[in-house]
Parts: structure tokens; C-alpha cells; sequence
């Protein structure tokens, strides 16, 4: 018999925090806690969710299956807490469906978009040149931190991965990636407080 993959609610807490990148104050936890909770009483899911010991603490834990639909569900509320804007995600979103029509697709696009994702994987990372001039226009501005070099690569790394046809490209994590990635003026570094 096999044993299907269960999380505990503080996990799941836990997790969207780092997926979602919610700054950490001091009531976040028990406030995403409760969000949830309430969730999973709507979805009838709290009564019947069973009992696992994690060391001492005896704790309700819910299969993945269950917590991927809390997480659409709570989408919305995770996208304001992060600290983005939800519309412009939304019309994002929007925009990718009315340009990936897979009808459309003719082997000419197709035979494009292999093209590009090649050389995207052959050029891999971000050259020094590029690295360079980026330095260069942070230096000139005033009262400016430097460039996050790993968040960019990461970013250019995730961005590279994902393919043309991926459902993916409907994350938020890939939409805030994509929007570091190509406006690195306004996100990559910050003004100094």
C-alpha cells in the first residue's frame, strides 16, 4: 500500500510564505493560519483530515492534492500579501492566453520558438557584458544599493527553463520572474532608506 504525500498546515503556512516571498512580520503566520483555515472549512476538508504525530505534537495534516486547491483558491490573498499587484497579474495571465493560442501555431512559430529556446539554453547565463553594463547605470545613480546578482540569475535560470508550451508560464512565481528579469532597473536594486 502506498502512503500518500500529506502536509501539516504549519508547512503549508511556511511555504507560501517563501513562494510567495511575504515580507515576515510579526503576525503573519497565525494570520495566513486563519485565512487557510477558514479556507479549509469551506472545502470541507478540515473535519476529515487525519492525525499525524510530528515529534510531541499531534497535528491535522492534508494531502497535496487538497492544499494545491486551498492555494488557487487563496491566490488572490497570497498575490496581496506578497505585495504585488493582483490586476496586473491577472492581465498578465489574460495576455499569455490570447497569445498562445495553440491552434495557431504553425510549424514556422514552432520551428522559431525551438530556435530560441536552444539559444537560450546554449547562452545559459548572463554574460559579463550584460552584467556590466547593469553595474555601470547603478553606479551613476545616486543614493542606489547594488544589483541582487543571485536573485537575477535565478531569475534568468527559472525563465530559461520554462519552455514556449509550459503551463508554468501561469505561476506567479514565473510572472514575478519575468518581471525582475526584464525590468532589472526597478527591481534589481533599491533605493537606500
Amino acid at each position: 500500500m502506498t502512503e500518500l504525500k500529506v502536509k501539516s498546515l504549519p508547512k503549508f503556512v511556511d511555504d507560501m510564505i517563501q513562494k510567495y516571498k511575504i515580507p515576515e512580520t510579526e503576525n503573519i503566520n497565525k494570520t495566513l493560519r486563519a485565512k487557510f483555515l477558514r479556507e479549509l472549512i469551506k472545502m470541507n476538508e478540515w473535519d476529515k483530515a487525519k492525525y499525524k504525530t510530528f515529534e510531541r505534537n499531534r497535528t491535522k495534516v492534508f494531502q497535496y492534492e487538497i492544499l494545491e486547491k486551498l492555494e488557487e483558491q487563496c491566490r488572490a490573498y497570497l498575490v496581496k500579501k506578497s505585495g504585488y499587484d493582483l490586476k496586473v497579474f491577472e492581465e498578465y495571465k489574460k495576455k499569455l492566453n490570447e497569445t498562445t493560442s495553440y491552434e495557431d501555431i504553425n510549424e514556422e512559430t514552432l520551428v522559431e520558438m525551438q530556435k530560441e529556446a536552444a539559444f537560450r539554453a546554449w547562452a545559459g547565463s548572463i554574460s559579463k557584458e550584460e552584467i556590466r553594463d547593469v553595474m555601470l547605470k547603478a553606479l551613476f545613480e545616486k543614493f542606489f544599493t547594488p544589483i541582487e546578482l543571485i536573485q537575477w540569475q535565478e531569475d534568468s535560470d527559472f525563465i530559461t527553463i520554462v519552455d514556449a508550451d509550459d503551463n508554468r508560464k501561469f505561476d506567479f512565481e514565473y510572472y514575478k520572474a519575468k518581471e525582475r528579469y526584464t525590468s532589472y532597473n526597478k527591481s534589481a536594486y533599491y533605493k537606500e532608506r
